[in-house]
């Protein structure tokens, strides 16, 4: 009696054990992956089920949505080009909403991100037609494909490497690429801004914002690139404005901001040459130890013009080229002459100029060519300092044609932007008296009146004349007079 009554007890037992087993909570190994529309058929659902640290997976397709992300999640689309999350902007409806912090969110594209008072996000691989983030920060913005993004009492925002393209814009009017508000200490960099030339606000939009860096930014065919409403201390460096109509603009007077990054590292590159040109002969924090840096020698400066006249800043130092990475040489080739005419000797002398555009010093080769000679020699250029080679050729007994001369300085470690490392110069051998065409100062091959005409022209001009051309000095006696007039006359209508 007593063995059955205690099987029956231990019975009991295993099976309250069992029992108590099977209503554990089950302990997760770790951060799974679930994946829409395969566990769950939305987004939603599967952001629902998962827990902080888990990944949704989202496969191609058109989601249309509007997310709520409360979780710390990582959202991945397989194919930002083909996994959309859609909504109907013109009800402002949110396509996916962030309010947690440290999520990730890449591979999609999504109609409108709001990012609502959270911190540590990485938006990254994208193709969003909005971003609208307000009180939050510390998060990443990069290597998307944007058309606006509008931060509003953020801070520490990184936005690099994306391409904001307003000719992507649908919409009848949308004010700027980059919106700041009342949003401080932020980083806008490496990004490329395009095709805003009917953007009248400015393609980035700065309201009551301070202590931003805007550096090594792309902006190309914008009608206003950076405008200000009472923006103070912001630095902006490194930029190249290439066929934009304004870099900067001023709304309401802002004070304090930095436009260049100091000596030797400089400041922006502008082409707007109509309102502003460089010349650079001289280096050196003021600008005037002789030699070349790729700086321009004159500053470029700011006003404010109305209301009220006042200065708003200078850039120090703009570059000579656009600004393509910390590591950069090139080299310049002049020649005293690249038109000769047959039969009359001279001496064409070749300055070769080797620039160290970069921020360190460089070790490099420098190779120059001509008519079968080559000069080669081991270079080493402090940064922003240059060196100038200089080369004669003799031209006596050349016949008509073209004779090319090369200079080739090695590429750097780390160096992007090569175009300017290999430079060649033509000099042209033509009949005596071909000077110029229908393009003044341009031989065509035939000695006509548009040569004698050309020099009647620049008649009596000498080498210190501000017009003077040294391919009409046909004799090279150092002045264009009567003497390559009547040489003109004496080959008149000789082809090649």
């Amino acid at each position: 009696m007593r063995r059955r009554l205690l099987g029956i007890v231990v019975s009991l037992l295993f099976l309250f054990s069992l029992i108590g087993f099977l209503n554990l909570p089950r302990v997760r190994s770790g951060p799974s992956t679930i994946t829409v529309p395969d566990d769950f058929p939305t987004i939603q659902a599967a952001v629902d089920a998962a827990s902080d640290g888990d990944t949704v997976f989202i496969r191609a397709g058109i989601y249309n949505e509007s997310v709520v992300m409360n979780k710390t999640l990582t959202l991945l689309g397989e194919n930002r080009s083909t996994t959309t999350i859609w909504t109907d902007l013109l009800r402002n409806d949110r396509s996916l909403t962030v309010q947690a912090n440290d999520t990730v969110i890449k591979g999609l594209t999504i109609e409108y991100l709001y990012l609502s008072n959270v911190s540590n996000t990485l938006v990254q691989d994208d193709s969003i037609r909005e971003i609208f983030a307000e009180f939050s920060g510390n998060s990443n913005l990069s290597r998307n494909s944007l058309v606006q993004v509008w931060l509003r009492n953020c801070s520490q925002f990184f936005i690099t490497e994306n391409l904001i393209d307003f000719a992507n814009y649908v919409t009848p009017y949308v004010p700027s690429g980059l919106m700041l508000d009342f949003s401080s200490n932020n980083t806008i960099s490496k990004n490329t801004i395009v095709n805003g030339t009917w953007v009248d606000e400015g393609s980035i939009h700065l309201t009551w914002s301070t202590n931003n860096t805007i550096c090594e930014n792309n902006f190309v065919n914008n009608s206003i690139s950076v405008w200000f409403v009472r923006s103070d201390n912001n630095t902006f460096y490194h930029n190249n404005f290439t066929s934009n109509y304004f870099p900067f603009s001023f709304r309401i007077i802002s004070l304090g901001n930095v436009f260049d990054a100091g000596y030797p590292a400089g400041g922006n590159y502008y082409d707007d040459f109509s309102h502003y040109s460089g010349n650079d002969s001289f280096r050196g924090v003021s600008q005037n130890e002789t030699g070349s840096d790729g700086l321009s020698d004159t500053p470029r400066e700011w006003y404010q013009y109305n209301p009220e006249f006042a200065f708003l800043g200078r850039d120090s130092y703009p570059l000579m080229k656009p600004y393509c990475g910390p590591d950069d040489i090139g080299a310049a080739i002049k020649a005293s002459k690249t038109v000769l005419a047959e039969g009359y000797d001279a001496n064409v002398t070749f300055n070769v100029t080797v620039i160290n555009y970069g921020e360190q010093n460089e070790s490099f080769n420098f190779t120059f060519s001509m008519l079968g000679t080559s000069y080669e020699t081991p270079t080493v250029l402090e940064s922003r300092h240059s060196t100038v080679y200089g080369f004669v050729l003799n031209t006596t007994g050349f016949t008509l044609g073209n004779y090319t001369a090369w200079a080739y300085v090695s590429p750097v470690p780390g160096e992007t932007d090569t175009s300017d490392n290999n430079r060649s110069i033509i000099i042209r051998v033509v009949n005596p008296g071909d000077v110029s065409s229908t393009t003044q100062g341009v031989p065509d091959g035939t000695v006509d009146m548009k040569d004698i005409a050309y020099l009647v022209m620049l008649f009596n001009t000498r080498t210190n004349s501000p017009n003077w051309n040294p391919n009409a000095d046909t004799n090279n006696d150092g002045v264009c007079n009567m003497k390559d007039i009547a040489i003109a006359v004496f080959n008149f209508n000789k082809h090649e």
